[in-house]
C-alpha cells in the first residue's frame, strides 16, 4: 500500500474508533467493514468488529474477531480481549491459557477492555490475580 492509500486507512481507523466512541455502532461497523476491503489483514479492524459484537452480546463472533487481531498483530490487548470473551463463553480452561500466556509472554496485562457484563467466577478472579499491579502514573 502506498503512503496515500496508508494515510487513508489511518484516516478511516481514526474516525472509526470516534464513531465507536460515541457508541454509534452501526456506523462504527459500516466503516470497519470499509477499513477491511481495502486491507482484509487490518488488526485494528478486526478488533473492533469484535468489540461491537461484545457490545451486542455475540460472545462467540467477538471472540473469533479478537483472535484474528492478535493472530495478525501480536498485541496482548487483543489476546485480553479474546480471554474475556472466553469467560463469557464459559470456555474456562481456554480463558486460563490466554491468562498464562499474557502473564508469561507480556508480563502484565491493563484491561482496556471494560465488559459490562462480565460475571465473576473464581476464573475471572484467577485471570486478573495474574495481572501485577500498575502503577497509577503509568496509566
Amino acid at each position: 500500500m502506498n503512503d496515500q492509500g496508508s494515510n487513508e486507512l489511518s484516516a478511516l481507523l481514526k474516525g472509526a474508533w470516534k464513531v465507536y466512541a460515541r457508541g454509534d455502532f452501526s456506523v462504527a461497523w459500516g466503516m470497519f467493514q470499509r477499513i477491511l476491503k481495502i486491507d482484509f489483514n487490518q488488526p485494528r479492524a478486526w478488533y473492533g468488529i469484535g468489540r461491537i459484537w461484545y457490545e451486542r452480546g455475540c460472545y462467540r463472533h467477538a471472540k473469533t474477531c479478537f483472535k484474528r487481531a492478535w493472530l495478525l498483530d501480536k498485541q496482548w490487548y487483543y489476546l485480553e480481549a479474546y480471554g474475556i470473551a472466553c469467560i463469557q463463553l464459559k470456555w474456562y480452561s481456554e480463558a486460563l491459557k490466554v491468562a498464562k500466556m499474557l502473564v508469561s509472554e507480556y508480563g502484565r496485562s491493563r484491561l482496556l477492555f471494560k465488559p459490562q457484563h462480565l460475571k465473576k467466577t473464581k476464573f475471572y478472579s484467577f485471570f486478573y490475580s495474574m495481572r501485577p499491579m500498575i502503577p497509577k502514573s503509568s496509566v
